[in-house]
């Protein structure tokens, strides 16, 4: 009962490299978000009062995150399947050109809330 549980090395070194992308994915990329998110939010804060042009946060909000809400109003979704039961396309490839037309018009809504945000949203 007191007896040492013995793994072999190989075994021990395939548990390690198993266990590494979930480290990665669990806790380094979080924390990396983290710190790269107060970083630029210290330099939004930074730049931003000696700017001519005030530039507010929400303008500052990606296109692809307007782009994922458009995407997943659940409207358009049920547009969705019902254009893809009246075309006879897959509800997948109906969906994947939603998100292309959605990524499309964020960038338009971005671009005519903020002149020259073309630069700033990439």
């Amino acid at each position: 009962m007191t007896d040492p549980v013995v793994i072999p090395l190989w075994l021990l070194v395939l548990l390690i490299l198993a266990a590494l992308p979930t480290l990665i994915i669990q806790v380094l990329i979080p924390l990396w978000l983290k710190v790269w998110n107060r970083w630029s939010k210290q330099a939004f804060h930074e730049v931003n009062p000696r700017l001519q042009l005030k530039l507010s946060p929400f303008t500052l909000t990606r296109y692809r995150a307007l782009a994922d809400q458009l995407a997943t109003d659940p409207r358009l979704l049920e547009a969705a399947s019902a254009f893809a039961e009246e075309q006879g396309m897959t509800l997948e490839d109906v969906r994947a050109r939603l998100h292309k037309i959605a990524l499309e018009t964020g960038k338009e809504y971005v671009a005519r809330v903020l002149p020259g945000s073309d630069r700033i949203s990439r």
